[in-house]
């Protein structure tokens, strides 16, 4: 059990600040652990060594894939097991909790972690851990219990058991990614993708149905699959006739992509990107506009990477607008079919004023195909595709610009 230091935390910052710049490093050094931490959040003075980002982002990482830095404000702060060791067994009393110095070193290390959160409740910590941690109960109640940022478990080979009890914890505001991990063979779970942002770098294991099932708008990353074009063709049609959005983003570098199978059946609208040959940049609509709150999605394609970004509509811009006009123009045509000349004709005249009007936006065919050359909002559509895939090492294009 951890005593809960009375902290002079105003006004200690008052007194560093009348330090020279060597006696105020050596004052932080020589502070108590938890007082230390304390000191280098609060402290808003000049001294860039006492100095810290974390009241304006609000993150630290507990990282116990290294014991140089197991808890860390990066920039700013770093404590090492070995500190948070030794500073558990000054602060635990075994007069009060007899069994303290039974406690795993994982358990210190989140005890410590209370302590942080209960001084700065704004603060947030991400997790980032080996596969064999998860072996640990002290762990796995951190995971089900505290709120993290982000989770990453790197490493290893995942056992069924322990797999099992993430899925099923309560992760619909969760961020979670595996990384370099190796899944049991035939695994699956009805869980697999109910996070608030879930990243798998081996995702084939991951089925189509597991894809077409979600509907809480979670953003996904799958980073190797093995999907057919047609079955993503599927999801892209599950997204357009779907009752309520169903992610934020979408992204999953397949082992085959074949745009043409992806996008058939689609009323589609092509961005004519004449500088990026090898980015495929296409716009669909959902059939239910009125009642979505994202509509529209922007598809990006290179190589055998598809990115999906569902948006709403933007007051003025043209690209909505023109897909609300293509889909009037599909329904349109559909109705003509088999009509007599009477009712033709009516459905023949509202027709013409929509081809007029994408006529005006300066839509045109190729093999049936509706492009038109890109716009300030899909050439930033395009950027941020491209800034994605250069940010993850994927990307698409050398020389884009």
């Amino acid at each position: 059990m951890f005593s809960y230091l009375s902290i002079p935390f105003w006004g200690t910052e008052e007194k560093t600040e009348q330090l020279p710049e060597d006696a105020k490093t050596d004052f932080v050094t020589e502070k108590d652990l938890l007082e230390r931490i304390s000191l280098t959040v609060l402290s808003k003075g000049r001294n860039k060594r006492l100095r810290t980002a974390a009241l304006a982002d609000d993150h630290f990482e507990v990282n116990f894939t290294d014991e140089s830095a197991v808890i860390e404000n990066p920039k700013k702060l770093k404590v090492s097991k070995s500190e948070i060791i030794d500073w558990s067994k000054k602060e635990s009393s075994w007069f009060f909790n007899p069994f303290a110095s039974t406690n795993s070193e994982n358990f210190k290390i989140f005890e410590l972690v209370d302590q942080i959160q209960a001084k700065f409740p704004k603060i947030l910590f991400s997790l980032t851990l080996h596969s064999s941690d998860l072996q640990d109960q002290d762990v796995m109640d951190a995971l089900k219990n505290k709120t993290w940022k982000k989770v990453n478990i790197i490493g290893g080979e995942l056992k069924t058991e322990d797999l099992d009890k993430i899925m099923e914890m309560d992760n619909l505001k969760k961020s979670f990614a595996f990384k370099n991990i190796v899944f049991p063979l035939g695994y699956k779970h009805v869980n697999a993708l109910k996070f608030a942002s879930i990243e798998y770098e081996d995702a084939t294991w991951i089925q189509i149905d597991d894809l077409l099932a979600v509907q809480h708008k979670p953003s996904i990353i799958l980073r190797s699959t093995n999907f057919k074009s047609e079955e993503l063709s599927l999801l892209l049609k599950k997204w357009q006739n779907s009752e309520h959005d169903m992610f934020k983003f979408f992204k999953c570098c397949n082992n085959e992509l074949d745009m043409e199978k992806v996008l058939d059946g689609s009323v589609t609208l092509n961005i004519d990107w004449k500088k990026m040959k090898n980015l495929s940049f296409t716009f669909i609509g959902a059939e239910n506009m009125e009642n979505r709150d994202l509509p529209y999605l922007k598809v990006a394609a290179f190589g055998h990477t598809i990115q999906l970004f569902p948006f709403a509509d933007y007051r003025g811009k043209t690209e909505p607008r023109i897909m609300r006009n293509l889909m009037q123009k599909k329904k349109l045509e559909d109705e003509l079919a088999g009509k007599d000349e009477n009712v033709a004709q009516e459905i023949t005249a509202k027709l013409q004023e929509v081809l007029n009007l994408l006529e005006e936006d300066q839509v045109y065919y190729i093999n049936g195909k509706a492009q038109r050359k890109t716009s300030r909002i899909a050439a930033m559509a395009i950027y941020t595709a491209w800034f994605r895939t250069k940010k993850t090492g994927l990307r698409a294009h050398q020389h884009i610009f």
